[in-house]
């Protein structure tokens, strides 16, 4: 891989991206990695170059969840270089998935050299802050309008934005239990009324998309998705 390939979060001199690139290691094979406390000596920075991750998260305390779906593209994890918080993650591979991580200590060892890393990492901590705080502000709304939303931005993901269909979706109900935070059976439920409205139409392990009218007959969940995204962008 070279930096042409690599969607940088912001503009960084050539050299400090070839030393980025130096330090970086390859991950294919990232499906049920938990990163927990004990995994926070091996924390860093990772970039998503393909496929789609569920990264899910939620406190010691509690056995609740939430969770979002980072795609192509992605830069995460800047902010556990400086977090002294006790939050559980968890990241499954939906679809493969090729990343490149940096390890912590190499990161550090650079930004002492080039300060402007850190802008870097600003820039990836600014990006994410809205799918985290969309994640937390859909809690607070019924299970219908959360899987909506959920399913809404895994659509736009998928095809890259261009929310074409049929699209079959690979996800568990399990997963969209643990970035949604319903239990998995109401999960089961809500999917069957989706799926008696003709919206989509459910497999093992997947969620099809078949026909952008069916799909638009939740012009509520819809509304609140566009306006919510709206208000947390600021636009």
């Amino acid at each position: 891989m070279n930096i042409e390939e690599i969607i940088w979060p912001c503009l960084l001199p050539t050299h400090l991206k070839t030393a980025l690139l130096d330090i970086s290691v390859i991950v294919t094979d990232f499906s049920g990695i938990k990163i927990n406390i004990d995994y926070l000596q091996l924390d860093g920075v990772f970039y998503i170059h393909s496929g789609n991750l569920l990264v899910g998260y939620s406190a010691e305390e509690t056995n609740t969840s939430l969770g979002t779906i980072f795609g192509q593209s992605t830069w995460l994890g800047s902010s556990s270089l400086f977090s002294t918080n006790n939050f559980i993650f968890l990241a499954e591979e939906l679809t493969p998935i090729t990343m490149l991580y940096f390890p912590k200590a190499k990161i550090e060892s650079i930004a002492e050299q080039e300060p402007s890393l850190y802008k870097m990492l600003f820039e990836i901590m600014k990006q994410n802050a809205p799918r985290y705080l969309l994640s937390s502000l859909s809690f607070i709304h019924g299970k219908h309008i959360k899987l909506a939303y959920t399913l809404y931005n895994y659509l736009k993901l998928a095809t890259n934005e261009t929310m074409f269909v049929p699209t079959a979706l690979t996800i568990s109900q399990q997963q969209l239990s643990t970035i949604t935070g319903i239990s998995r059976p109401r999960v089961n439920e809500v999917l069957k009324s989706f799926e008696k409205e003709g919206i989509i139409y459910i497999q093992r392990g997947k969620v099809i998309v078949e026909d952008q009218k069916n799909y638009e007959k939740i012009p509520t969940h819809k509304h609140f998705i566009e306006r919510l995204s709206s208000q947390t962008h600021g636009k």
